[in-house]
């Protein structure tokens, strides 16, 4: 736009003045006759050959001139067409002219620019000339600290070897000294050995002499204490017998205590008041219960007047013994598990019972395979089905 407005700005003006290209005259150094090709004819032209040159000369220019100017009836350079055309080839090139002024204005910009970068670059290797100056230098200082710390070392070295030879003298000494020593305390050793081991010998036979007393004193302590645990005992039935002590009132719970589980008690009869071995009495004295003999109770109370036994009884209770019934496979708990889910409900589960016992407590058979209990009980009340306690029997297969 600034290169346009200043052409515009040069047209609004008078026309500057015109100056021909081509030179004012004609190199002094031919003629007209001169050959273009550098060398003169031999022979003069005759008047027919000049006149048809002329021709041929005016018609070309007369084309040519024609070819860059219209062909205007007036080329005078007052008529205002002319200078129209005049002014419009001077602002072409006068816009030409601002072009490549431009062009050089911007590249003498980055001339510019690119010294600057070049001094930039001038002033780096300055910089980095001078670094690699003091790196020499520090290099040079350095190689020979290298060769002082060489020097120094070699001495060391030489110290060190003379110093080793004087310490291998020593260790040989100290090692010929020490293996003397050694054999000397293996030597003492050895007696305190000997002497060591007829001494624990000694102590050993002592000891064991001292065991076997105390082993033969224990046996005969206990041999004493069972002959007089046996004379209690016996003295103790002896004495039941003759007073004629048994069980009477021998009644079962009324409430189930475990799968076909009954408890039972009785009180002792012929039972004196100050009868020092109550209790005693009481686990000595055997009762029969559906036909089998039971040796002692399962426990003894004693409450100050009679002394009451208890017996768990775990057969012929046919109305302690619940089942499974309902059958029901609930399929794999997970896949790849080698693990079902069976169902099943406790039946027969006697009144205000305690139906968790129950439940752990009653055995089943699943695919000829005997379940002393199941896994996993609970209490889930349905009117669908007769049991009052429908519980779950999970099981492993």
């Amino acid at each position: 736009m600034l290169v346009l407005e200043g052409i515009f700005n040069r047209a609004s003006g008078p026309p500057p003045s015109y100056q021909s290209r081509m030179g004012s005259s004609i190199s002094d150094s031919g003629t007209e006759r001169t050959s273009l090709l550098g060398y003169s004819s031999r022979r003069n032209a005759t008047p027919l050959q000049l006149l048809l040159a002329a021709t041929f000369g005016c018609w070309v220019a007369f084309t040519g001139y024609r070819m860059i100017f219209p062909i205007t009836w007036c080329d005078n350079p007052m008529d205002p067409g002319v200078r129209d055309r005049i002014r419009q080839s001077w602002e072409v090139e006068l816009h030409h002219h601002d072009v490549l002024v431009a062009n050089h204005e911007a590249l003498q910009l980055q001339w510019k620019e690119e010294d600057v970068n070049r001094d930039r670059i001038r002033e780096a290797w300055e910089v980095e000339l001078h670094r690699h100056e003091i790196l020499v230098v520090n290099r040079d200082a350095l190689r020979l600290q290298w060769k002082e710390e060489d020097v120094n070392r070699t001495r060391v070295r030489e110290g060190w070897e003379r110093e080793a030879k004087e310490n291998d003298r020593l260790q040989e000494e100290r090692r010929q000294r020490e293996e003397g020593e050694r054999l000397r305390v293996r030597e003492r050793w050895e007696r305190e050995v000997k002497d060591h081991d007829r001494l624990e010998g000694e102590r050993r036979q002592r000891e064991e002499n001292e065991r076997s007393r105390v082993r033969e004193r224990w046996e005969r302590e206990v041999k004493d204490h069972d002959r007089l645990e046996r004379e209690r005992r016996q003295k103790e039935e002896d004495e039941r017998l003759r007073m004629g002590m048994f069980w009477a009132d021998l009644v079962g719970d009324e409430r189930c205590t475990a799968y076909a589980t009954r408890e039972y008690s009785a009180h002792l009869i012929n039972l004196p008041d100050r009868y020092p071995y109550r209790v005693e009495a009481c686990m000595g004295t055997p009762a029969v219960i559906h036909g089998v003999t039971y040796k002692n109770p399962s426990r003894c109370f004693d409450d100050g007047y009679n002394v009451y036994g208890y017996w768990s009884v775990d057969h012929n209770e046919p109305g302690c013994s619940t089942f499974w019934e309902y059958y029901k496979d609930k399929g794999c708990i997970a896949d790849g598990s080698g693990k079902r889910r069976i169902e099943q409900f406790l039946a027969n589960v006697p009144e205000e019972a305690d139906w968790q016992e129950f439940c752990a407590s009653t055995p089943t058979t699943i695919h000829s395979r005997e379940y002393k209990s199941p896994n996993h009980c609970f209490r889930a009340v349905s009117p669908l089905y007769v049991p009052k306690f429908q519980l779950n029997f999970q099981i492993d297969g």
